[in-house]
């Protein structure tokens, strides 16, 4: 997904520009995104990661609630987003 010029990421308070696209709900032909910066897309998907598990994909009502949450600031990732390499190959 192209990001227009100018587009700030939508985490509250962040100043910085996005840099990516989150699929918050849908498959990639058909979903709901928002854009966020380097920094908060890699710890929201980390985030997902941390509650999906190991052969566990979160139901969209799941990854919506994690979403919401996380943008209220309830919800931290407990790991580092460099730990996770598809998230590390992001940087690449």
């Amino acid at each position: 997904m192209t990001i227009g010029a100018g587009t700030r990421c939508v985490f509250p308070n962040c100043r910085r520009m996005a840099a990516h696209e989150h699929h918050v709900l849908g498959d990639y032909d058909d979903a709901r995104t928002e854009p966020l910066c380097k920094q908060h897309h890699k710890e929201i998907t980390l985030i997902n990661t941390e509650h999906s598990g190991p052969g566990y994909k979160l139901f969209p009502k799941e990854r919506m609630q994690i979403y919401r949450a996380w943008k209220r600031r309830e919800l931290k990732a407990k790991g580092n987003p460099g730990d996770d390499p598809r998230i590390a190959e992001w940087d690449t």
